[in-house]
């Protein structure tokens, strides 16, 4: 009679999940024995079917183990054991025979870097900006903690211009802290101001990217970094100092692009780039040309414009600068060095004379023995740009006359012109509004004509279906980048003349009768081609009244040029 029949207990010879726990485990070593490590092996020629047997074998022992042991719970963590041993050993035999870039590497802190890549992403994710600099992306604080602040009250500072196209944010010291001056086509805005104690990690973040020596506040440095935003990026140029009112920055954006516009590209009329053409020939390439602007009114741009303009693969072309600001193609650049001694400024424009070159631009040409180097000279061999940072022309030749040493009749010697320049913002075109203007009304802005004409008004509004909104393409300005206006006055022997005499009210006059055109004029034409409104030009040129010059070397000449 069998064992049931005689009343005894049933027995569970095997339980229903055993087999699942045993399946899972098997599954995933003949995957990665089947996927990956038969292919390593015959890929390096490591004996793929030798291997193959060894993880055959492997997989029959570690079931074996897990059967054949009564207490499962012991035989199933062995069997895993002996699962994992092997692909380790193979990956060991494998390691010390393949290139060091192909061995494989055990990763323990896979999930922890895993979670940091997450954390990091979300942090990017939620920051208005990133900053990028020679050592890749700046990484974000975590929230609640000082630097989060810190970050915070930069991007404040940075988002603002960047998204708005301006050109420069200045963050200048005041009493206990600092104040923010965002420059726009021109325009110059203050923010609210802000405490050091979160002011300065804040800068201190810009100037780390930037690759500053950040402990270092009182040396002047400069350096470059990459901001980007969802819908604008630009290349910035960080510029630190420290005085005794404390911690200064700016940041110029797009700074290199901004130098490299060309000639005709600046805002010359047709008449002034015929002006330009008479000294661009080779035959014609001599003398002195006296390039004016005050500051922020872009003299730097129309100086490397200029010496852009040559060819520098055919003739030799030289700048002498304080600081380079952008690299130009084929021109040999030559940075004033300030801790040499022994070479002063008018002494170090010399020996760039002294080399035969055939061009050269002197961005600051105001220092005493400039205009003596140019004009001591051979004067018929060398075209020279020589830049001014003064309101006038007027300023500008009493300027080159105090170079010249005083010498009125040295300084006419090589002069062969003047410009002088302001920027104006340009209509946006998007939003610009035509107007109409009658004879009358155009003569009283100095537009003669016989008829009305269209000029144009900034709007800063546009028609979205039915409703007004601010124009897109100026945030509601009006205007959308800049353009020169300039003042170009040709030379004569007539103007020469006068010049020797320190007459330079007559010189200006003498160059007004040879075609030269006035700073006004050269408004109105920008003006008539709708780039600009009347209002605007009114509000850059109605300033800068001028006053009937000085005989040269006089007092009151002096004491205007050093204000």
């Amino acid at each position: 009679m069998s064992i049931l029949a005689q009343g005894a207990l049933p027995v569970q010879l095997l339980s229903s999940y055993k087999p699942i726990v045993l399946a899972i485990t098997l599954i995933p070593y003949a995957w990665l024995v089947s996927t990956k490590l038969e292919k390593d092996a015959g890929y390096f020629n490591l004996g793929s079917i030798k291997w193959s047997a060894i993880f055959l074998g492997t997989a029959v022992l570690a079931l074996a183990t897990a059967l054949l042991i009564p207490i499962f719970w012991i035989g199933w963590p062995l069997m895993v054991i002996v699962l994992a041993a092997t692909p380790l050993l193979y990956m060991q035999y494998r390691n010390k025979r393949v290139p060091a870039d192909r061995q494989y590497k055990l990763k323990f802190g896979g999930i922890a870097e895993a979670a940091a890549t997450r954390r990091e992403a979300k942090l990017q994710k939620s920051a208005n900006i990133s900053l990028h600099g020679r050592n890749g992306r700046f990484p974000l604080p975590q929230k609640e903690t000082p630097e989060a602040a810190a970050y915070a009250q930069m991007e404040q500072w940075v988002a603002g211009p960047l998204l708005s196209r301006a050109w420069r944010l200045d963050i200048v010291p005041v009493q206990g802290g600092v104040i923010p001056v965002v420059t726009r086509d021109g325009v110059r805005t203050r923010g609210e101001p802000v405490a050091n104690e979160l002011a300065l990690p804040a800068m201190d973040i810009l100037r780390r990217v930037a690759g500053f020596v950040v402990e270092d506040r009182r040396r002047p440095q400069r350096g470059t970094l990459q901001i980007k935003a969802p819908e604008a990026e630009a290349t910035a140029t960080i510029t630190s100092s420290g005085g005794s009112a404390g911690l200064s920055v700016r940041v110029e954006f797009e700074t290199i692009a901004m130098h490299k516009i060309p000639v005709t590209e600046l805002g010359f009329t047709p008449k002034q780039l015929e002006f330009l053409e008479t000294f661009g020939d080779a035959g014609e390439r001599r003398g002195t040309v006296l390039v004016a602007a005050p500051a922020g009114q872009g003299l730097v741009t129309t100086l490397y414009a200029l010496a852009a303009r040559h060819d520098a693969y055919t003739a030799s072309v030289k700048t002498f600068e304080r600081l380079i600001e952008a690299p130009i193609e084929g021109v040999d650049q030559v940075q004033f060095d300030p801790s040499n001694a022994s070479l002063d400024y008018s002494t170090a424009f010399r020996s760039i004379i002294r080399r035969g070159p055939d061009v050269v631009t002197c961005v600051d040409a105001s220092e005493k023995g400039i205009g003596s180097a140019l004009v001591g000279a051979n004067i018929d061999m060398l075209l020279t740009y020589a830049g001014f940072g003064v309101g006038t022309s007027q300023e500008a030749l009493q300027g080159w006359i105090r170079s010249c040493g005083g010498d009125t009749k040295q300084a006419a010697k090589s002069l062969r012109g003047i410009i002088n320049q302001r920027l104006v913002r340009r209509l946006c075109h998007t939003c610009r509004t035509p107007i109409q203007v009658s004879p009358e009304q155009a003569a009283k802005v100095g537009i003669r004509t016989e008829r009305p004409i269209q000029l144009f008004r900034a709007g800063g509004k546009v028609q979205v279906k039915n409703r007004i909104e601010e124009c897109p393409e100026c945030n509601g300005l009006g205007y959308s980048g800049m353009i020169g206006v300039f003042e170009t006055l040709p030379f004569t022997s007539e103007g020469k003349s006068a010049l020797e005499l320190g007459n330079l009210a007559g010189m200006i006059q003498a160059a007004r009768k040879s075609g030269g055109v006035l700073l006004a004029e050269a408004a109105l034409f920008h003006v008539r081609s709708g780039v600009t409104s009347f209002e605007e030009a009114q509000r850059v040129l109605q300033p800068q009244t001028q006053k009937p010059a000085a005989a040269a070397g006089a007092p009151a000449a002096t004491k205007r040029q050093q204000a």
